[in-house]
Protein backbone atom coordinates (compact mmCIF):
# COMPACT_ATOMS: atom_id res chain seq x y z
CA UNK A 1 0.00 0.00 0.00
CA UNK A 2 1.81 3.59 -0.91
CA UNK A 3 1.96 6.16 1.83
CA UNK A 4 1.78 9.89 0.58
CA UNK A 5 3.58 12.83 2.63
CA UNK A 6 3.20 16.55 1.70
CA UNK A 7 6.37 18.24 1.23
CA UNK A 8 5.69 21.52 3.17
CA UNK A 9 9.07 22.71 3.58
CA UNK A 10 9.34 26.04 6.32
CA UNK A 11 12.05 28.84 6.21
CA UNK A 12 12.95 28.04 10.12
CA UNK A 13 13.93 24.26 10.42
CA UNK A 14 14.10 21.10 7.98
CA UNK A 15 11.32 18.90 6.53
CA UNK A 16 11.16 15.15 7.74
CA UNK A 17 9.35 12.24 8.34
CA UNK A 18 9.19 8.59 9.04
CA UNK A 19 9.17 6.19 6.41
CA UNK A 20 8.92 2.77 7.07
CA UNK A 21 10.96 1.09 3.86
CA UNK A 22 11.41 -2.85 3.65
CA UNK A 23 10.10 -3.06 7.12
CA UNK A 24 12.00 -1.06 8.72
CA UNK A 25 11.62 2.69 10.68
CA UNK A 26 14.19 5.53 8.93
CA UNK A 27 13.65 9.10 9.68
CA UNK A 28 14.06 11.37 6.50
CA UNK A 29 14.81 14.80 6.72
CA UNK A 30 15.10 17.18 3.73
CA UNK A 31 17.36 20.50 3.78
CA UNK A 32 17.92 22.93 1.72
CA UNK A 33 21.42 23.47 -0.33
CA UNK A 34 22.56 27.01 -0.37
CA UNK A 35 25.79 26.54 -2.32
CA UNK A 36 23.48 23.86 -4.78
CA UNK A 37 20.33 26.02 -4.33
CA UNK A 38 18.22 23.03 -4.34
CA UNK A 39 16.00 20.64 -1.95
CA UNK A 40 18.63 17.60 -0.53
CA UNK A 41 17.28 14.16 1.00
CA UNK A 42 19.02 12.89 3.85
CA UNK A 43 18.02 9.13 5.21
CA UNK A 44 19.08 8.15 8.62
CA UNK A 45 18.12 4.62 10.03
CA UNK A 46 16.52 4.11 13.55
CA UNK A 47 20.32 4.47 14.65
CA UNK A 48 20.92 7.88 13.32
CA UNK A 49 23.26 6.86 10.52
CA UNK A 50 23.56 8.26 7.36
CA UNK A 51 22.31 5.65 4.86
CA UNK A 52 22.08 8.46 1.80
CA UNK A 53 22.70 12.17 0.88
CA UNK A 54 21.12 12.76 -2.67
CA UNK A 55 19.67 15.90 -4.42
CA UNK A 56 15.85 15.57 -4.54
CA UNK A 57 14.69 14.92 -7.91
CA UNK A 58 10.92 14.76 -8.59
CA UNK A 59 9.19 12.26 -10.82
CA UNK A 60 6.79 12.99 -13.33
CA UNK A 61 2.78 12.91 -12.96
CA UNK A 62 1.66 9.16 -14.13
CA UNK A 63 -1.06 8.86 -16.39
CA UNK A 64 -4.40 6.96 -16.10
CA UNK A 65 -4.72 4.08 -17.45
CA UNK A 66 -8.35 3.35 -19.25
CA UNK A 67 -7.91 -0.05 -19.75
CA UNK A 68 -5.44 -3.28 -19.48
CA UNK A 69 -5.94 -6.59 -20.82
CA UNK A 70 -4.12 -9.46 -21.60
CA UNK A 71 -4.00 -11.68 -24.84
CA UNK A 72 -3.36 -15.27 -23.82
CA UNK A 73 -2.65 -16.45 -27.20
CA UNK A 74 0.35 -13.95 -28.00
CA UNK A 75 1.02 -13.23 -23.86
CA UNK A 76 0.53 -9.36 -24.89
CA UNK A 77 -0.96 -6.85 -22.38
CA UNK A 78 -2.13 -3.73 -24.30
CA UNK A 79 -2.62 -0.96 -22.22
CA UNK A 80 -4.85 2.26 -23.13
CA UNK A 81 -4.67 5.43 -21.59
CA UNK A 82 -7.30 8.11 -20.85
CA UNK A 83 -4.74 10.64 -22.76
CA UNK A 84 -2.12 10.44 -25.44
CA UNK A 85 1.41 9.58 -23.67
CA UNK A 86 3.13 11.49 -25.79
CA UNK A 87 6.49 8.68 -26.36
CA UNK A 88 7.80 7.89 -29.10
CA UNK A 89 6.17 5.00 -31.11
CA UNK A 90 8.12 1.97 -31.62
CA UNK A 91 10.16 2.91 -29.33
CA UNK A 92 10.39 0.74 -26.29
CA UNK A 93 10.56 2.80 -22.69
CA UNK A 94 10.43 1.36 -19.24
CA UNK A 95 7.58 2.56 -16.85
CA UNK A 96 5.75 1.59 -13.86
CA UNK A 97 2.69 0.44 -13.83
CA UNK A 98 0.66 0.86 -10.25
CA UNK A 99 -2.70 0.32 -8.72
CA UNK A 100 -4.09 -1.79 -11.07
CA UNK A 101 -6.29 -4.80 -9.75
CA UNK A 102 -5.63 -7.67 -10.53
CA UNK A 103 -2.35 -7.35 -8.80
CA UNK A 104 -0.10 -9.03 -11.54
CA UNK A 105 -0.01 -6.05 -13.48
CA UNK A 106 1.70 -3.86 -11.50
CA UNK A 107 5.30 -3.26 -11.40
CA UNK A 108 8.12 -1.55 -13.78
CA UNK A 109 7.69 -3.01 -17.05
CA UNK A 110 9.28 -2.76 -20.31
CA UNK A 111 6.42 -1.27 -22.61
CA UNK A 112 6.47 -0.46 -26.90
CA UNK A 113 4.08 2.58 -27.63
CA UNK A 114 2.13 1.22 -30.98
CA UNK A 115 -0.62 3.98 -31.09
CA UNK A 116 -1.15 7.37 -29.51
CA UNK A 117 -2.92 6.20 -26.39
CA UNK A 118 -1.90 2.63 -26.94
CA UNK A 119 1.55 0.45 -25.50
CA UNK A 120 2.02 -2.92 -25.11
CA UNK A 121 4.47 -5.44 -23.49
CA UNK A 122 4.98 -9.24 -22.94
CA UNK A 123 3.74 -11.01 -20.08
CA UNK A 124 4.02 -15.05 -20.15
CA UNK A 125 1.89 -15.43 -17.07
CA UNK A 126 -2.19 -14.98 -17.30
CA UNK A 127 -2.64 -11.71 -14.28
CA UNK A 128 -5.87 -13.18 -13.39
CA UNK A 129 -7.82 -11.02 -15.98
CA UNK A 130 -8.80 -7.77 -17.74
CA UNK A 131 -8.00 -5.03 -15.27
CA UNK A 132 -11.09 -4.64 -13.27
CA UNK A 133 -9.62 -1.13 -11.19
CA UNK A 134 -7.50 1.34 -13.28
CA UNK A 135 -4.27 2.83 -12.28
CA UNK A 136 -1.52 4.63 -13.80
CA UNK A 137 1.87 4.18 -15.86
CA UNK A 138 4.63 6.74 -15.34
CA UNK A 139 8.44 7.17 -14.74
CA UNK A 140 9.10 6.68 -11.30
CA UNK A 141 12.47 8.08 -10.49
CA UNK A 142 13.07 5.77 -7.13
CA UNK A 143 15.10 7.95 -4.77
CA UNK A 144 15.83 4.59 -2.64
CA UNK A 145 16.99 2.70 -5.33
CA UNK A 146 20.10 0.51 -4.95
CA UNK A 147 19.63 0.81 -0.89
CA UNK A 148 16.26 -1.30 -0.71
CA UNK A 149 15.05 -4.47 -1.94
CA UNK A 150 10.90 -3.88 -2.15
CA UNK A 151 10.35 -0.21 -1.06
CA UNK A 152 10.03 2.65 -3.24
CA UNK A 153 10.19 6.21 -2.35
CA UNK A 154 9.12 8.82 -4.97
CA UNK A 155 8.80 12.39 -5.55
CA UNK A 156 6.29 14.07 -7.45
CA UNK A 157 6.78 17.63 -8.75
CA UNK A 158 3.11 17.83 -9.02
CA UNK A 159 1.45 17.28 -6.04
CA UNK A 160 4.62 18.19 -4.09
CA UNK A 161 4.07 14.65 -2.40
CA UNK A 162 6.68 11.89 -1.55
CA UNK A 163 4.95 8.30 -2.32
CA UNK A 164 6.31 5.22 -0.16
CA UNK A 165 5.49 1.44 -1.55
CA UNK A 166 5.66 -0.53 0.59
Amino acid sequence: MTTFTDFTPTATQPFQFSPTLDGAPYSLVVTWGLAGQRWYVNLYDQHGVLIFYLPLIASPSAMATQSLTWDSTQHIVTVITTVPHALKIGVPVTLTIANVVPLAYNGIVTLLPIGPSTLTYSQTTDPGGDATTQGTIGRDINLGAGYFQTSTLVFRDETQQFEVNP
